[in-house]
């Protein structure tokens, strides 16, 4: 393995980039694409409490950190003395090595280098297999940086915002999440999406004192979200949002309309086959017996209905378009609630309440 003095040139170049201040290189060894360095003092300890300089050696310990990979290599490694001062001031501690991150085992100039690809918008885990560091030591850095750029938040210019809820994890594990959507920045997020874990973030808008100067808020239907803002935000007023709508109608008139025509089907199915047979030709058997199957058949066909009448028709396919037509064919009360999914689609378009009403009166809702 090559091995290099402090003398060479190949050396001092190493120092001149990697500036491990308090210390000079004495051996360096390449193995296997990593760089082992071997540094030693070259000056007397400082008192890591009054700064006066050679106290006494108390002892010595070895440390072993990892450094920013050079051009050549996939990683630095350095091993260097830590002394344990005894100082005239009365403190017995450890002397400080600024280059090194403190209670890390990596340099800060590594750590600089992780939150620079954590900007760049590098995952956790590539940049944990780049630099060979561990998963949970990349990610800490990047709360760090996470907590040094969002901590304090300006929300002084916040008008609108959407609060909404999203899945952390399986079993039914949530956080909720509060953006400005003038701007689409993130600006709260939090761990649960019930009241007392949403709560806080109305304390902390009447802390920054900006509670009057929201406008409007867009949240969906659940019960918490509207009260609070009219509790909290009293000049805001509250907007539903296409998606919640529509997830609502979806829930509780789409889902209950194909549920009430599986058992009017079902309910004609029994009174099939509750029917005795006897003293009928073999032809009203057989006859009895395919009305029998179309009902199954339309039964079967209800399966995930509510997609199809939900989703717009020019997202639809062929088969699925012709899926629909014979779904509505044969369903009076699906039939007559499709049009009001898509009357709900145009007054969500709408861009003025002129326009609104305009489709109201066309839908027949609005006489």
């Amino acid at each position: 393995m090559p091995i290099l003095t402090c003398s060479s040139e190949t050396s001092k170049s190493v120092i001149d980039r990697l500036r491990y201040r308090g210390f000079c290189i004495d051996t360096a060894r390449i193995e296997n694409e990593t760089l082992f360095l071997e540094l030693t003092p070259s000056g007397a300890p400082v008192c890591p409490k009054c700064g006066q300089r050679s106290p006494k050696v108390h002892d010595v310990s070895y440390r072993q950190v990892k450094d920013v990979p050079l051009i050549s290599t996939e990683q630095v490694i350095v091993r260097f003395p830590v002394r344990r001062v005894r100082c005239s001031c009365g403190c017995c501690a450890r002397e400080v090595i600024e280059w090194v991150e403190p209670n890390s085992r990596i340099t800060k100039a590594m750590v600089c280098l992780v939150q620079n690809m954590l900007r760049m918008k590098l995952p956790v885990s590539e940049i944990s297999a780049e630099l060979g560091l561990h998963w949970d030591t990349v990610k800490n850095y990047d709360k760090l940086l996470l907590t040094h750029l969002f901590d304090e938040i300006d929300i002084s210019g916040v008008r609108h915002i959407a609060i909404d809820e999203f899945a952390l994890e399986k079993k039914h594990k949530y956080a909720t999440v509060v953006m400005d959507l003038e701007t689409s920045r993130v600006i709260w997020v939090s761990r649960g999406k019930s009241q007392n874990s949403f709560s806080p973030f109305f304390e902390w808008v009447k802390s920054k004192a900006v509670q009057d100067k929201i406008l409007t808020v867009s949240c969906d239907m659940n019960a918490a979200y509207p009260r609070m803002v009219k509790e909290h935000l009293p000049k805001a007023v509250i907007l539903y949002d296409f998606f919640h709508v529509m997830k609502k109608f979806n829930e509780e008139v789409v889902v209950e309309g194909k549920r009430r025509c599986v058992s009017l089907l079902r309910d004609s199915l029994r009174s099939i086959k509750s029917a005795k047979n006897q003293g009928l030709s073999p032809e009203k058997i057989l006859e009895r017996q395919k009305e029998a199957g179309v009902l199954r058949g339309k039964i079967t066909s209800l399966t995930g209905s509510q997609w199809l009448i939900m989703k717009p028709i020019r997202q639809l396919s062929e088969k699925r378009h012709l899926l629909l037509d014979k779904l509505l064919e044969d369903n009076e009360l699906l039939a007559a609630l499709y049009p009001l999914v898509d009357l709900l689609r145009k007054i969500w378009q709408c861009k003025d309440p002129k326009s609104m009403h305009g489709h109201l009166q066309q839908g027949g809702a609005v006489q």
